[in-house]
């Protein structure tokens, strides 16, 4: 069942250009605490939340004091001077002052949490920001929470929790939110990149790069080991990725949970690994995902991300395939191969396609909270000011940016994980894990398959709703 959200009545005194970032902001921060924002006028927003530069003569609600210097640098997108940084009980606020006192039966505070909780989910800092890597990424590196050490501090939800304590104190109910009745939620979602391991260009892999021309930087001994290895693996009787997509299934029914495959239909450059969409094999798949309660996702291909003709034409083959199963599912989520996003294109794109939810904001080369957040919020489009019908659930953690990127063991990749799950339970939120389907690989991916195992089940016991994301968005509905 979704959840019933409580409406806030808020009365908004802001300049029209700064009213769509103000409403997103508060979404943002209302909606962990199970509020709805509903616009009101002077003597409605009593009963709830001001927000604007002349607080009225209130004696209940919060009235949060917003200034003219605020809404200026939103004006465009600039560089953000970490100078303007203020602390309140150790929580980092990026706009107003210290400020926070009783007002009759109600609180005022001249911190500026509305504005503050927009430039993190608006992704402000990526537009402000050229740099980007060689996948045309916003690196992490160049971020504000690399620059002070945050991305473990989901500050959105912090910004909510202060929200919610001086709501409380001004005789506003403040429910919260469950999901799916649980306190806290993973979402567990797998990138199917490859059905097949063993293709030429990987067997070519093997014999050139790494046997005669040694890239791995092993022994000769250590060089005709992995030969060895490779050679019985290829001639074991199916496939190692196949094997590991089908055993990832198997352990999701034994637990009793549901998860979102994300499957390709389109190659379009060399790091793209394609697939037969119209495979007997892949068909099968489908077929048992789908009838089990699975979702299925599209991951549109390496160039995809601001093409809007290649995105339509993936998911038209994907619908394709689920219509010739005999499904009538729709496709509502959606995630970037290799995370690639193009600002604002490649939102604007999925809306367009009728995607309801993405799931590809988050950092390739380090996991946590790339936006601030640990519950859902709906995309901005920058350049229009305006908030598309698109909601992201933003990814927290990657198991490449754990082995590949960050070169963990799997004992200190476990580690990092659940630390990151403690606190999305802390604060009651939603927790986006991505597994690709080599898990059980040992030859190149030992231990990675004992992390997933582990920290799923940590979740289960720590009572985490663990499904899809379509059973997680479900709980949005009614909000907006």
């Amino acid at each position: 069942m979704a959840a019933r959200w409580l409406p806030l009545p808020v009365y908004l005194d802001v300049p029209p250009a700064f009213a769509p970032k103000a409403w997103l902001g508060l979404e943002a921060l209302l909606l962990p605490l199970g509020l709805r924002p509903v616009r009101a006028g002077p003597d409605q927003g009593r009963r709830g939340l001001y927000y604007g530069p002349d607080p009225p003569d209130w004696e209940s609600g919060l009235l949060i004091r917003a200034s003219k210097e605020t809404w200026a640098y939103f004006d465009h997108p600039v560089p953000y001077d970490p100078g303007r940084i203020r602390f309140w009980e150790g929580v980092p606020v990026l706009f107003g002052q210290p400020q926070v006192h009783r007002r009759g039966n109600g609180w005022q505070t001249e911190l500026d949490l509305v504005a503050s909780a927009f430039f993190w989910v608006s992704g402000w800092q990526e537009y402000a920001c050229s740099q980007r890597d060689r996948h045309g990424r916003f690196p992490y590196a160049a971020s504000l929470q690399a620059h002070m050490g945050w991305i473990h501090r989901p500050l959105v939800n912090e910004y909510a929790a202060l929200l919610g304590r001086w709501l409380r104190g001004s005789g506003v109910p403040v429910p919260g939110i469950s999901w799916r009745g649980k306190p806290w939620a993973l979402v567990l979602t797998h990138d199917i990149d490859y059905l097949r391991k063993w293709r030429p260009g990987m067997l070519y892999r093997e014999l050139v790069h790494y046997f005669l021309q040694n890239r791995l930087g092993l022994s000769w001994t250590g060089r005709l080991r992995r030969l060895i290895a490779v050679g019985r693996d290829w001639l074991r009787p199916g496939d190692v990725f196949r094997q590991s997509l089908e055993r990832i299934w198997a352990l999701e029914r034994a637990w009793g949970v549901r998860a979102t495959y994300f499957f390709k239909t389109g190659a379009r450059d060399k790091r793209d690994v394609g697939y037969r969409y119209r495979s007997p094999y892949l068909r099968r798949v489908l077929s048992g995902l789908v009838k089990e309660g699975f979702e299925v996702g599209l991951h549109p291909s390496y160039r995809a991300h601001n093409r809007i003709d290649y995105m339509r034409q993936e998911r038209d083959r994907l619908l394709w395939v689920l219509r010739r199963i005999g499904s009538q599912a729709e496709l509502r989520a959606v995630r970037q191969h290799f995370l690639r996003l193009a600002l604002p294109e490649t939102f604007r794109i999925q809306a367009e396609l009728g995607f309801r939810y993405d799931t590809t904001v988050g950092f390739a080369e380090q996991e946590g909270f790339r936006r601030a957040c640990a519950t859902p919020f709906r995309i901005f489009d920058v350049p229009a000011n305006r908030t598309l019908p698109l909601w992201e659930f933003p990814l927290l953690v990657m198991d490449s940016t754990l082995f590949d990127y960050r070169r963990l063991s799997p004992e200190e990749a476990l580690e990092a994980t659940l630390a990151l799950y403690r606190i999305v339970r802390d604060i009651g939120g939603v927790a986006v894990s991505l597994w690709h389907n080599v898990l059980y690989d040992t030859l190149d991916y030992p231990g990675w398959g004992r992390v997933f195992e582990e920290s799923t089940r940590w979740a289960l016991e720590n009572g985490a709703f663990v499904g899809s994301l379509a059973e997680v968005a479900a709980e949005l509905e009614g909000f907006y």
